[in-house]
């Protein structure tokens, strides 16, 4: 897939392809920056998310090789991704029995495991998007299967922000209490407080540390109103 362009390309010779095995460590470690949990996806997570379609973890370069935007989609089955949203299954414990097989099953669900920009691409979100619609498109003519939704865990105000305010997710049921901690001297430091309790929270304050944000699990089903729908029919993708 690294013949194609991307769909808002902002430097003329920007190549969009898929993830490689020498990619994974570089994006668990942009993952790992923003949310310090104490049992991270791995290497060979990865290498599980990616055993059948390696083409829905999006990577960007610029003309010198360097990456300068992720979108890491995670293409779940229908069973996986409903014991996803109701907190079952964790990103860490997702393996190859989870993942979509192109060739069997009629149905997946993404669920966008990181996307970042690195560079000056403007609207990102909305090229990452409509890059993985295309790349959606492009599998279907292989053998046709729906997408049924779509989901991120958001670990930041911008992550939240663009998920729910700008693409429309809404939080599931199932709401995490996960918390995110900071201090900003005399360097930011971030600290994940994972099934905290108030007591919990109120304690890492007296301690000096500063509540930031309470991470959730957002999603978006083809019945919702969301941008990211019209960017599927868009390219002509199946729902």
């Amino acid at each position: 897939n690294a013949e194609y362009m991307g769909a808002y390309p902002r430097i003329k010779t920007m190549l969009v392809r898929a993830i490689r095995p020498d990619d994974f460590q570089f994006v668990l470690n942009l993952d790992s920056s923003v949310f310090p949990i104490a049992n991270p996806p791995t290497v060979d997570c990865l290498a599980q998310w990616y055993h059948y379609s390696p083409e829905f973890g999006i990577i960007y370069e610029d003309d010198n090789g360097k990456i300068i935007g992720v979108n890491i989609c995670i293409p779940l089955r229908r069973q996986s991704w409903d014991l996803f949203l109701n907190g079952q299954l964790s990103e860490t414990d997702i393996s190859v029995k989870d993942i979509f097989n192109p060739e069997q099953d009629d149905a997946v669900a993404f669920h966008v495991y990181h996307v970042e920009k690195l560079g000056d691409l403007k609207n990102f979100i909305n090229t990452a998007f409509a890059d993985l619609a295309s790349a959606i498109h492009k599998k279907q003519q292989e053998r046709p299967f729906e997408v049924i939704g779509f989901s991120a865990l958001c670990c930041s105000p911008t992550g939240c922000h663009v998920f729910q305010n700008t693409l429309n997710f809404r939080e599931t049921r199932y709401h995490l209490q996960d918390y995110l901690v900071r201090r900003t001297k005399p360097s930011l430091q971030l600290r994940m407080l994972e099934g905290a309790s108030q007591t919990d929270l109120y304690a890492a304050m007296d301690e000096g540390w500063e509540y930031y944000i309470r991470c959730r699990i957002v999603c978006t089903t083809p019945d919702d109103s969301s941008p990211v729908w019209y960017l599927l029919r868009k390219h002509g993708s199946r729902l």
